[in-house]
């Protein structure tokens, strides 16, 4: 997998290049994500076209010491420079583990990510040669 820079869910209007291609969004921060209306669109630079996610299956991974979780996958058709904007990130809520138990331990353990820390990466999987 090739994987972009992580990118704050706060810094609405980054830029990235993409071939077209199904690509991943991971959320990283926490395995639990309650998504609350949180979405994300990937607009053309040069045709003002939106590309709107759809939600895969969840999977969760670890980069470097940070947990992650795939919330969206999105088809790119066009190559081109897409602008990323986050819509409703205030309304993200995400936690370390996700558990909702009863049990008084894993709710202790289970803490609520600052928003401020949380980061999106995107990747797809590498063309075979």
């Amino acid at each position: 997998y090739k994987y972009s820079d992580q990118i704050s869910i706060y810094h609405s209007g980054k830029q990235l290049t993409f071939n077209p291609g199904l690509y991943h969004a991971d959320i990283i921060g926490g395995w639990g994500i309650e998504r609350n209306g949180f979405i994300m669109e990937l607009v053309n630079e040069e045709t003002l076209e939106s590309v709107l996610p759809f939600h895969p299956f969840p999977i969760q991974s670890i980069y470097g010491k940070r947990r992650g979780k795939r919330v969206f996958d999105f088809e790119i058709n066009e190559s081109g420079i897409y602008a990323i904007n986050f819509h409703s990130t205030d309304n993200l809520v995400v936690r370390t583990f996700g558990m909702s138990s009863r049990f008084s331990i894993f709710r202790l353990l289970d803490k609520r990510i600052e928003n401020s820390t949380v980061s999106i990466i995107f990747y797809r999987k590498k063309e075979s040669s």
